[in-house]
């Protein structure tokens, strides 16, 4: 056995060849006694039994010690994924809170071209769009000549100009909706009213002049 040992140490070429000498080497000293007596009552001759338990030692070491390594690199994989995925969740965060800080300082033909880009992708002239490039809200996706590209526009970005337009809309909705005079409050009463009474041409109420004339303001409101 001591050849086959010395057989052994002399292939170990990695760690991977050290870890499965050494644990053959500790099935040998910790099983051979009972293995030897279990292989005998099988009726395998003496000179066989010798080379038998460390084939199956080294077999059995080897397999353990790939398990061991493939499970080893599989978690290796899944920590490393964990990691990227809360470093990409990070830098969005940080992204995102950096958007919603410049957003609402852009200049109005800057926001126009997001606006564009959230339908479908555009032909843009490079110089209109330098600065959106450079604070990575728009993506070049094709170049059309020296200085027009097709451009889409940054995900993250599209969410948050949504949010940001949903906000400043609904912001402008509850301003004009604070000043809207009586007349035009009984209108929109009127309008949205679940009953309506059903009149004709001889039972029918006129609508009080004042508040027919709101509904031109009404009308006149951007939104």
């Amino acid at each position: 056995m001591s050849n086959w040992l010395s057989k052994i140490f002399s292939t170990i070429s990695s760690l991977k060849m050290a870890f499965i000498a050494l644990l053959t080497c500790c099935l040998l000293i910790i099983f051979w006694q009972e293995t030897t007596s279990l292989i005998k009552l099988k009726g395998v001759s003496n000179e066989l039994i010798s080379l038998l338990i460390f084939l199956i030692f080294y077999s059995l070491s080897y397999l353990i010690i790939e398990l061991s390594y493939l499970f080893y690199n599989q978690c290796l994989q899944i920590i490393k994924w964990i990691a990227n995925q809360f470093t990409m969740r990070s830098r969005k965060i940080k992204f995102q809170e950096k958007v919603n800080k410049i957003l609402p300082q852009q200049p109005k033909n800057q926001i126009d071209i997001l606006i564009q880009l959230i339908s479908a992708d555009k032909n843009i002239c490079l110089s209109d769009v330098t600065y959106l490039e450079k604070l990575h809200f728009v993506i070049k996706t094709y170049q059309v000549d020296q200085q027009s590209f097709i451009y889409a526009i940054n995900p993250i970005i599209k969410d948050e100009l949504q949010r940001y337009l949903s906000e400043k809309k609904s912001k402008k909705i509850n301003v004009e909706l604070s000043t809207l005079s009586q007349n035009e409050r009984d209108f929109f009463s009127l309008v949205f009213s679940e009953q309506m009474e059903m009149t004709t041409s001889e039972n029918s109420v006129k609508m009080k002049n004042e508040r027919y004339r709101a509904t031109e303001d009404l009308v006149n409101i951007e939104l």
